[in-house]
């Protein structure tokens, strides 16, 4: 579904990517993923963890290497 987001660029070209992602309609929290060494940061000014947030993120990044045929990418 999200494929067509980044249909017409390599995310894995960029060194960080940023993803807002919005909780229960209330609260905004900031997942930064580097692609180097693959890590993913998750930033919440109220210092909550999101550990489903965390999966759906390295689940996303591996379709999408998948989709640009860059191989297994954790």
């Amino acid at each position: 579904m999200v494929r067509r987001w980044t249909k017409k660029m390599d995310v894995f070209a960029c060194a960080k990517i940023f993803i807002p992602i919005n909780i229960m309609n209330s609260h905004w929290i900031l997942v930064m993923v580097e692609t180097g060494p693959s890590v993913i940061h998750v930033y919440d000014s109220l210092g909550e963890r999101y550990p489903m947030g965390d999966s759906s993120i390295k689940r996303w990044l591996r379709d999408e290497a998948e989709d640009k045929g860059k191989g297994q990418r954790e």
